[in-house]
């Protein structure tokens, strides 16, 4: 009974945890809004208004990870809206991501199955609040092509050839992690698994000579001049007991959650060495509790070691610390226990995490109806036309939340982090950009600009400026010269009901 019951539960719960997403206009996640707007960009790109957009943007030529997200994102929205398209790219990764890993640990143990119940609240982790959507796509495509290894014995030709060569493609513009990660898992499953292992090696290494040399130039064209911000020793472990990768919205509110689901997976793993041990079962001999205790204990040194920003990425320490998670996950599958004793840990565990999704959606609630107040400016711009977005809320949230604006209608706006950075499929044309030409208000919570200079150096008019939760503080000389530019250059002509959000148009100048 319990074997029957037990899978069709998991998939249940799984999509139930997925699904408030959809009771909300947004889902809002940090760089998300960036994500589908410059998906929008893409979308008109070759349209009406190409010529109002490649004044702005050119496509990224090199090729680069972190673009699986951008087609998705692309196809979604040739049927839904831009919000309901991130809503549905979200949800598909939150039902996949512990599915891929339950369909690891099936093909590791099948018997153990239950274990992948440990990796549903690590679905809605905080890397996927920062909407590092490639990232924790990568992460479901990881698993998925870990488990087909496992499950054809790390079998290198014909059908199998072709898989993995859709897989590496696919992982190296997910993220350059992930694909490095499944070279080096498939480089020691082959060693410790495969007769030939010299001649597969090599026969792989060669399949994936084209993958390698982009990203070692990759790697070489983004360290130029980087500096290492290395995390303290007693930072990361407090880190690391709280299981940060699950605190999303607040470290210190969520840590409870955090020190549970840590309790629960130790208490798991302790259990399971103990009933091995007692079953004289010899796992050290096997090849793949070798390649898997390898690749967690690696994960959790990396962890400690490695800077928190390297080759132009950020976050590599929250990174390592979900891929330590998830592979003691993993490992735990590999041990023996006795029947039923699972049930209770996990019945807590799940318990707890619904009672976080809770939470967690709670605050997704506030800031879909931020969402929607800054967007009911939307239908007061003309399509095709530019647009500068003023931040001044400290919410961490709101970095990119004026990037939803464009998520349909094509309006320019000229915050546009994504294009100032290497990563992804579109960067600003040189002569056009506005930083620091035009203004700091990309990054500035107070932020200044300079309309005359931008628009004589570039010939480039700008049509409407945002100002999204201003307080005015006559003091403050940089917000008052700001205001002055405002005033100058722009006239009101709407303000939200709450009165966060002020959309001012371009007052024509005379010829």
């Amino acid at each position: 009974m319990y074997k029957k019951l037990e899978p069709p539960l998991f998939y249940l719960c799984v999509i139930l945890l997925a699904m408030p997403i959809f009771c909300y206009d947004f889902f809002v996640t940090n760089d998300g809004p960036a994500h589908v707007f410059n998906a929008n960009i893409i979308s008109h790109y070759f349209g009406k208004y190409y010529q109002n957009i490649t004044a702005l943007f050119t496509f990224n030529t090199s090729i680069e990870p972190n673009w699986i997200g951008h087609i998705i994102l692309i196809i979604f929205k040739l049927f839904f809206s831009g919000a309901f398209s991130e809503k549905l790219l979200v949800s598909l990764i939150l039902i996949t991501f512990p599915i891929s890993i339950r369909n690891l640990v099936i093909n590791i143990n099948k018997k153990n199955a239950i274990i992948a119940w440990l990796s549903i609240p690590f679905a809605y982790n905080f890397m996927l609040g920062l909407g590092f959507y490639n990232f924790t796509i990568g992460l479901v495509l990881l698993f998925f092509a870990m488990g087909y290894s496992v499950k054809t014995i790390f079998e290198f030709k014909g059908k199998y050839l072709f898989v993995i060569l859709i897989y590496s493609i696919l992982l190296y513009f997910s993220h350059l992690i992930v694909y490095g990660l499944f070279l080096v898992f498939y480089t020691m499953g082959i060693f410790l698994k495969r007769k030939e292992t010299l001649k597969s090696i090599v026969q792989f290494v060669v399949l994936q000579l084209p993958l390698l040399l982009i990203s070692i130039f990759f790697m070489l064209s983004h360290t130029k001049g980087e500096t290492f911000d290395s995390l303290g020793f007693s930072f990361l472990f407090d880190w690391l007991i709280k299981a940060r990768p699950l605190l999303v919205y607040n470290e210190n509110s969520e840590a409870w959650f955090g020190y549970t689901v840590n309790s629960i997976t130790i208490l798991i793993l302790v259990s399971g060495i103990f009933f091995t041990i007692a079953n004289k079962n010899k796992l050290q001999k096997q090849p793949n509790f070798i390649l898997f205790l390898t690749l967690t204990i690696a994960m959790l040194l990396l962890y400690f070691i490695v800077p928190n920003e390297l080759v132009s990425g950020g976050f590599l320490n929250i990174r390592m610390l979900l891929l330590f998670n998830l592979f003691l996950i993993v490992l735990i599958s590999f041990f023996d226990y006795k029947k039923d004793f699972l049930m209770l840990p996990i019945i807590v565990l799940i318990t707890a995490t619904i009672y976080q999704q809770k939470y967690k959606f709670t605050e997704i609630k506030v800031m879909s109806e931020d969402a929607k107040e800054i967007t009911s400016v939307v239908k007061y711009l003309k399509e095709g036309k530019n647009l500068i977005p003023l931040n001044y809320c400290t919410n961490w949230l709101h970095t990119n939340l004026s990037n939803y604006i464009a998520a349909d209608k094509l309006i320019l706006l000229l915050d546009n982090y994504e294009a100032n950075t290497v990563h992804f499929p579109l960067k600003w044309v040189p002569d056009a950009h506005p930083y620091p030409l035009l203004g700091n208000f990309s990054y500035s919570l107070n932020p200044s600009i300079s309309i005359a200079a931008y628009e004589t150096k570039t010939q480039f008019p700008i049509d409407y400026l945002l100002r999204w939760c201003y307080q005015q503080n006559p003091q403050d000389s940089i917000s008052e010269k700001t205001n002055d530019e405002i005033k100058n250059n722009f006239k009101l002509i709407y303000t939200s009901p709450k009165g966060n959000a002020q959309l001012f148009e371009r007052i024509p100048t005379a010829d």
